[in-house]
Formats: C-alpha cells, sequence, structure tokens
C-alpha cells in the first residue's frame, strides 16, 4: 500500500504491494481508492496528474455529486463513471450493524457488476472513491484485494487505515458534533473482519460471490491480470 501525496486528499491511496496467497504482489499504479477529489487547486491538479489517471468510477448519490462535484467529472482525458450505491451513504444506526451493512453494499450486485465490468475494461490507471473513501470505496477495495486472493489480514490492514489518514477530519466532525458517538467514522479492524466472516458464512468462497454477480470469467481475469501485472 502507498498513500499519494496530493494536498486535498487525505486517504488516496494504492492497492498495490500487498501479498498474495499465491506468492506474488499487488502492483503500484493500477488500482487506487480515495476521498472524493474536490474542489482542487492548482498544486492539487499539477499532483494528481503525475498519476496519470485514465478512469474514474464515482460512488455516490447524485445529491452527494451535486453538492461536492468530482475534479474529474468533465476532465477532457479521464473517462468519469457515476456507478453509486444505494445503501451505504446513510449512517449506520448502531455501531454492531456496521458489518451488516458492508455484506448488504457487497451485495448490490448489478452495481458491483458495473464497477468489476468497467475496471476490467479500462485500459490505463483506475481511481474509486466516494465521499471520504471509508466505506464504499472499503468494500469495492475488499472484494477486489479477495478477488486477487491477497489474504485477510491484509485486506483488514488496509481497510483500518482509514481512520488513520482521516484522523484530522474524524477529529474536527466530532468536536463540531459532541453528541454524535465516537465510533462514528472509525474503521476498526473489527468491522472488516465480522464483514468478511458474514461473507464467508454465506459464500463460503470468493469465487462463488463472483458467480452470484454473474460476471464473465474474462471479466475477472483482467482484473486480476491489472492488479497483479500477470
Amino acid at each position: 500500500m502507498k498513500r499519494y501525496a496530493v494536498p486535498s486528499l487525505a486517504n488516496l491511496r494504492d492497492l498495490g504491494g500487498y501479498p498474495t496467497l499465491e506468492g506474488g504482489y499487488t502492483q503500484y499504479g493500477r488500482i487506487l481508492r480515495s476521498d472524493c477529489p474536490k474542489n482542487f487547486d492548482d498544486t492539487d491538479i499539477k499532483a494528481i496528474e503525475k498519476l496519470h489517471i485514465e478512469t474514474v468510477i464515482d460512488f455516490r448519490l447524485q445529491k452527494e455529486i451535486d453538492s461536492a462535484p468530482s475534479y474529474f467529472q468533465n476532465h477532457p482525458s479521464v473517462s468519469y463513471h457515476n456507478l453509486e450505491f444505494k445503501v451505504g451513504h446513510e449512517p449506520p444506526k448502531t455501531e454492531e450493524n456496521l458489518s451488516e451493512i458492508y455484506l448488504e453494499m457487497m451485495e448490490e450486485k448489478a452495481t458491483m457488476r458495473s464497477i468489476f465490468e468497467t475496471i476490467a475494461d479500462a485500459n490505463g490507471p483506475v481511481l474509486y472513491h466516494c465521499a471520504v473513501g471509508k466505506d464504499r470505496t472499503g468494500i469495492v477495495t475488499a472484494v477486489i484485494l479477495m478477488l486477487c486472493h491477497v489474504p485477510k489480514e491484509d485486506i483488514i490492514a488496509d481497510y483500518q487505515l482509514s481512520a488513520t489518514y482521516l484522523h484530522k477530519e474524524i477529529k474536527a466532525f466530532h468536536e463540531a458534533f459532541p453528541h454524535i458517538e465516537k465510533w462514528r467514522g472509525g474503521s476498526k479492524p473489527e468491522y472488516m473482519q465480522r464483514c468478511l466472516e458474514l461473507f464467508y458464512d454465506k459464500y463460503h468462497t470468493v469465487e462463488n460471490y463472483l458467480d452470484s454477480l454473474e460476471l464473465k470469467e474474462n471479466t475477472i481475469e483482467k482484473i486480476r491480470a491489472k492488479l497483479l501485472g500477470v
């Protein structure tokens, strides 16, 4: 994993650098995850352009996009896609409910299928994002890493990093809204660990889950080739 220094983005990271169960590693510069790229100044633009991103997938609802447009929406050389989740943009009612919501997001099958088809068809580097790059972005990342046979411990570790990189934003949120429960905004490893337990209890293997999405085998292999460099 590598975080990129774009000043206005706290949670822009690469899916490269993780080991796989077959003994390989995910490759850098292929697939990136982020919080929403908005309100870019010249310094942000110079930094992001160095990454040569060709495809961007925005997971937010239209009302979120209207209030905070993505920098890439009208970019002349970037293919921008809005593939929104119906679940995951509203805060969970309880902390215990968060892992179940993550599984519900994974089971928005039409959305997940479109996301993976878009990634597979992209020629160059892909960036996907939601609002802060933690929940919707986190579950898509988890599935991609599972698809590439990255160990569970690394998937959980990648998820929990969001709370570290978003610490300033989370702290400011709780200072502004002191009545809000302190767990909100976090990414405790237990949340993803429980989600993966629910996932494997239901599907047993990532291949069974991918079959449930009705993804073509060629699509799956193209994603693996993109991230693994094989």
